[in-house]
This record gives structure tokens, C-alpha cells and sequence, in this order.
């Protein structure tokens, strides 16, 4: 089993030379986002086109049922792999947790297993990655920015990056869906400027409760769970009723 961290595995599945492995481990509690980029990279290296709704399955710790999972898990793919993924893998029962790690995984198939457990698992299977370090310099998530925004066909001075960076910290879901409304805010302009982010741009508080609607919108559960309790502490300096009057203002946009 090889530890590594969230940026170098992220480089690694960019590299087209280099072969997905055999099982991931994403354990730990940090960087949600770069989670789920880490699963969507894997995915779009190894499952064919057009057959991904047959060789990807995800399976939740809470509800897994083991026959299911290891009959999917073993059974040839339609394509060349198939994908299988444990969301929530700390809420497994002991006794499955045991035995998935027990495991030999097939050549055409890549098992990822996400956790917020920190805590390596003895594994058997030698072709294993295991991340828990999602920290990212600041300099590496000012060319993330960047480069998403290029993906949108736009430019972006540093000026504006900063500023970005200052309303929304390095919240890479906040960031995500920011960038995608700036570019859409800008039009055919080609270059996003410090006065875009200022009229755009909110500060953390009001755009992670669209976030978090938007992610309950979507059904993804333990994202919608993470984010509102993140939420309750940041604001508790807030009277009791400011929580929800906000969610109520944000659903009325939505509706």
C-alpha cells in the first residue's frame, strides 16, 4: 500500500501513462471536492464510453449489502474495467468491513473506498493508493482558479483570483460553482476583473447556503449533511433564526 496525497494522485490520473491502480483508499476529513474529482478522474480514465451506467456502482457503508456488492464487484465489465465505489465506508458493519478487506479485486475492476476514518486499514491486495492529506498550498489553488476558468474560456487577473480567494476561502465547491457564475455573469467578455468578483461575488455565508441547497437539490446526502453542519458552527455568533431564514430565502430563488 503506497500513502500519497490528493494533488500528486490528481497529477497521476492526468497523466495518460500512467494506469489507474487497483483499490483507492479516500479516508480522512478535508477536502470533500478534491474527493469527488479524485473518483470522477477515475472514472473518466477507465470506464468505456457510452457504458458508464453499466460499469459504475456505488454502494453506501450504511446500507451495503455484501452479496450484492462482491457479486458486482467480480462480475465482468461491459467495457474493459468496471468502477466500484463505498461511499461512507466507516459506517460499515464490522464484520462487512472485514471482509471487503479481504478481498482480492479483479484485474477489470477499481475499487474505491471513501471513509472519514484517518485511520489505514490492514489490506491484503498489495496494488492499493491511500490518501488522507487534502491540504493544498495557496499558490496551487490560485492556478486551480485559474485554470478553471480557462476550462470556461475566460481570463482572470490576479486581482480578481485574490479577491475570489478572500470572499470564499478555499471552500473548492464555493469556488466551483462561483466560477461558473462569473463566467456567465461576464457574457462575452473575455477577461474577468476585480469589479466581476465584487459584484458577483459573496462572501461565504450566503453562497454556501446555496451550495448546500443546491447539493440537497442533487440528493447528495452526505455533502448536504457536511455542509449544514459546517454551517451551524460558523454561525453561531448569529441570532438562531438567521440559519433559517436564509435557506427559506434561497429556496424561494430556487422555486
Amino acid at each position: 500500500m503506497k500513502e500519497t496525497t490528493c494533488i500528486d494522485i490528481l497529477n497521476e490520473l492526468n497523466d495518460e501513462k500512467k494506469e489507474v491502480h487497483r483499490i483507492y483508499l479516500l479516508f480522512g476529513e478535508g477536502n470533500e471536492y478534491l474527493k469527488d474529482q479524485i473518483i470522477e478522474k477515475i472514472k473518466q480514465k477507465v470506464l468505456s464510453p457510452g457504458l458508464e451506467s453499466f460499469d459504475f456502482s456505488a454502494f453506501n457503508g450504511e446500507t451495503l449489502n455484501i452479496n450484492e456488492f462482491e457479486g458486482y464487484l467480480i462480475s465482468p465489465p461491459f467495457g474493459t474495467k468496471r468502477v466500484v465505489l463505498i461511499e461512507d465506508g466507516n459506517r460499515l458493519k464490522r464484520e462487512d468491513l472485514k471482509h471487503i478487506l479481504s478481498l482480492r479485486v479483479p484485474d477489470f475492476s477499481v475499487l474505491i473506498f471513501e471513509s472519514t476514518s484517518k485511520d489505514a486499514p490492514l489490506l491484503l491486495e498489495e496494488d492499493v493508493i491511500f490518501v488522507r492529506d487534502y491540504s493544498v498550498k495557496q499558490s496551487t489553488t490560485e492556478d486551480w482558479i485559474k485554470f478553471k476558468f480557462r476550462e470556461n474560456g475566460k481570463k482572470v487577473s490576479q486581482e480578481a483570483v485574490k479577491e475570489i480567494l478572500a470572499r470564499l476561502d478555499t471552500d473548492y465547491y464555493l469556488l466551483d460553482s462561483e466560477i461558473a457564475k462569473l463566467s456567465l455573469y461576464v457574457g462575452d467578455k473575455k477577461k474577468i476583473e476585480l469589479k466581476d468578483v465584487i459584484d458577483v461575488v459573496n462572501y461565504i455565508p450566503d453562497t454556501k447556503i446555496y451550495i448546500f441547497i443546491n447539493s440537497i437539490l442533487s440528493r447528495k446526502r452526505e455533502q448536504s449533511i457536511q455542509i449544514y453542519q459546517t454551517m451551524v458552527q460558523e454561525y453561531k455568533i448569529f441570532q438562531d433564526n438567521f440559519l433559517l431564514s436564509s435557506l427559506i430565502r434561497e429556496f424561494s430563488r430556487l422555486l
